[in-house]
This record gives structure tokens, C-alpha cells and sequence, in this order.
């Protein structure tokens, strides 16, 4: 078997081309309408973006400027920025609210100063231009995607006057502020409908740049990622709306947490023992051998959490393959092996494969591509995560290991 082949069994190409976030933190950029990307640096770094904006549809607003070794070496890179920059806005200006120039290594490397052809490109147009360095050659004071929210809050900070607060004064909408687009039968927009809440503000759900700067005019925000807490604090101190901020859960008493928190926010009701009475109806319709077989989770950073709400639940936890262990996650370990004495934890950088064959052997249900890479003759559950306030996401992972 040729090196390459190796990789491609080993799913060395899937991991390199998800390992990092820059898909997720491109196509966030790229979800207001109105706002542009122009990615600066070597073809090779920027193919990876092309191809993400592609997927969701949104490269008619990605721009990509490829930098040579000679460009880099002589400083023309930053000339032939300033032309790309003019270009982006001379095109449908009237489309183009802003633009966010995302920087690549290399510039970040070379110490690029971009801020002078900001400055001139923002004094002729009247539209700002943000810097978005990533890579993991920047600082990471604070993480990419916040990195990108405060962005977010400069850019709504430059179109939004004291005279278009006055004029668009009616606060009755409920901001959703997140990094990907909910379902209209998702939970939270079902328990925000029932209590009255009609007019939603979903920030990845906007068709025009107005629409982005009507979030100073919701009555609330809440917020579904951490992403956007960043956006939130902005315009909660700016213009006075208050949130919340309600993660995707699986534990039980999490998920009720999560109702708690909503309903004193909202000052609204909600009714967690009706939710919850309805999953415990059907998990109580699951045959009782379906508990005694043999799990194995391998799903990233929720694999503990994940874990630990199917052993709550009943459901036998025989391994779990992580990368590495945080100190917060010791306490669910432990927890895990209360339940299970036998159970196994299997650090992944470590793992040889054809010494533990036989206890992978036994494994009857593998879920996660961790899981399912090790446990080859267990049944394979592809776990995807939805965003879910209630019991969506774990009603869905015990339906698929049925």
C-alpha cells in the first residue's frame, strides 16, 4: 500500500481539512449580507476558504488575493492589497457595507502593516475595512471566533446612529445570536413562539444588512454560542438588551438548567417536566437489552459530556477515546467508571491498535469517527450535532443507536 493510501485509510486528509475551525470561521464572516471577505495570502492557504464559502454558497462575497514568495519578500503584497480593496468597493458598491480582510500566516509572519491602506481605503469610501488575523501564529489573547464578534460589533457600531435608534424604537424582537442557522422546528424557536415571542432576529438568518443593524432594536438576545456572547455584551451595554446565554446540551440536568435560565430571562414559564416527562416516555420504549450492550464514544470535545448523559441514562459506557483530558471533565470520569468499573479510557495519541484488538473486538455500538476508527466491527453511529435548548440532541443519539 503506497504512504498516501496509508492517510487516506487512516482519515489523515479528513482531519487536516477539519481540524481547525477556519471553515466555520469563514463562513461566519461571511453571513451577514453586505459584508466581504478578502483573504490575502498563499493559493494553498486560501483554497481551503474558497472551497468552505463555496459549500454554503457565499464565494459571490468572497474575494481571494494570492500572494507569491517574490510579492511577500518585496512588500508588493500590500499594494496589490490596496488595489484588491479599491476593486471590492468600486463593484455593486452600494452592496458592499464593509469588508473584512483575513489575513493568512505568512503576513502575520512578515509582520504586515496594513493599517495606512485601511486608513485611505476607509476615508475614500466611507465603509470600514476590519483586520481578521488567523492562524496560530496570532496571539490568542482571545479566540478566533470572538475575535471575529467583536468585528462584527465595529462594523454595526459604524451604521448605526443615535437617529436610526430613534427611528426603529419598537423593541418586540428576540434576537438568536449563534454561528449556524436553527431550524424553524427547533425547540427554542417553538417555546419562544408559544410564550408570544413572533419576531425572531437569527443572526445567521439575515437577507439584508438592515436586518443586521435591526438587532439594536430586539427587545432580547439570546445566545446560543459562545461565538456571539461578545455581540451580546455590545448590545447590552450599548442599547441596553439584556441576555441570556443557553448552550446545546445533553445531560438531563443541564437541559433543565438551560429551561430555568430562559424562563427567568424571559420572565416566562416554561414547562421542563412536560419535556421531560415526554423523553422519559420514549426512552422507557427502548428494549431493555438495547442497555446492556457495549458502547464506545470518540466525538471530539463533547465526548465526556456526551458519555456521561447515555450512562445517566442507563446505557452501559465500555470506552472513550480523547485527545486530551481537562480538569473539568475528571469529575465525569469518575463518574463513568462508578457506573462501569470495566470501562476503559483511551488516550488517542497513545493508543496501539493491535493491543487492545480484542477489547475493540467487543465493543457493540461505536459512536463518534474516534469511536468508529478503532471499533471497526461495532455498529457505527455518525453523531451530528444540532443546536437543541431541550432534549432534541440526545432524543436523536438514542434513536440512531437503535
Amino acid at each position: 500500500m503506497e504512504f498516501t493510501d496509508n492517510l487516506l485509510a487512516n482519515g489523515f486528509f479528513k482531519k487536516a481539512f477539519q481540524k481547525e475551525s477556519c471553515e466555520e470561521i469563514i463562513n461566519i464572516a461571511l453571513c451577514i449580507p453586505g459584508i466581504h471577505v478578502l483573504g490575502v495570502g498563499p493559493e494553498s492557504c486560501l483554497r481551503v476558504l474558497y472551497f468552505r464559502a463555496l459549500k454554503q454558497g457565499q464565494n459571490d462575497r468572497f474575494h481571494m488575493l494570492g500572494i507569491s514568495n517574490d510579492d511577500m519578500v518585496t512588500g508588493k503584497h500590500i499594494d496589490l492589497t490596496k488595489i484588491a480593496l479599491q476593486e471590492i468597493m468600486s463593484y455593486k458598491s452600494d452592496n458592499v457595507k464593509a469588508v473584512i480582510i483575513y489575513l493568512s500566516c505568512s503576513d502575520i509572519l512578515q509582520g504586515s502593516n496594513l493599517e495606512n491602506v485601511i486608513s485611505v481605503i476607509e476615508k475614500k469610501y466611507q465603509r470600514p475595512v476590519r483586520l481578521l488575523k488567523r492562524g496560530p501564529l496570532t496571539k490568542r489573547r482571545i479566540l478566533p471566533k470572538e475575535r471575529l464578534g467583536n468585528l462584527f460589533c465595529e462594523i454595526l457600531d459604524k451604521y448605526v446612529n443615535e437617529a436610526y435608534v430613534k427611528e426603529k424604537g419598537n423593541k418586540s424582537a428576540v434576537n438568536i445570536l449563534g454561528e449556524e442557522k436553527l431550524s424553524a422546528q427547533c425547540e427554542l424557536f417553538k417555546l419562544l413562539k408559544e410564550k408570544g415571542f413572533d419576531q425572531i432576529q437569527e443572526f445567521t438568518g439575515f437577507e439584508r444588512f438592515d436586518q443586521f443593524m435591526d438587532l439594536i432594536n430586539g427587545r432580547f438576545s439570546v445566545v446560543t454560542h459562545k461565538f456571539a456572547l461578545n455581540i451580546a455584551e455590545y448590545l447590552e451595554k450599548s442599547y441596553g438588551i439584556p441576555y441570556c446565554f443557553v448552550s446545546s446540551k445533553y445531560r438531563m440536568k443541564d437541559i433543565e438548567s438551560n429551561y430555568r435560565i430562559l424562563s427567568e430571562s424571559l420572565n416566562v414559564e416554561l414547562n421542563y417536566r412536560e419535556a421531560s416527562n415526554n423523553f422519559r416516555t420514549m426512552l422507557d420504549s427502548v428494549k431493555r437489552d438495547v442497555f446492556n450492550k457495549k458502547i464506545a464514544v470518540g466525538l471530539g470535545e463533547r465526548t465526556f459530556e456526551i458519555a456521561g448523559a447515555l450512562a445517566e441514562l442507563g446505557f452501559c459506557i465500555q470506552a472513550v477515546f480523547v485527545d486530551t483530558v481537562t480538569s473539568t471533565e475528571k469529575k465525569l470520569i469518575n463518574f463513568l467508571f462508578r457506573q462501569n468499573k470495566d470501562m476503559r479510557l483511551f488516550s488517542i495519541p497513545s493508543i496501539n491498535p493491535v493491543q487492545y484488538e480484542s477489547e475493540f473486538n467487543q465493543i457493540d455500538i461505536a459512536i463518534g469517527e474516534r469511536a468508529i476508527h478503532y471499533c471497526s466491527n461495532a455498529k457505527k453511529v455518525q453523531h451530528k450535532e444540532v443546536y437543541g435548548v431541550g432534549f432534541e440532541n440526545i432524543s436523536r443519539l438514542v434513536g440512531e443507536i437503535l
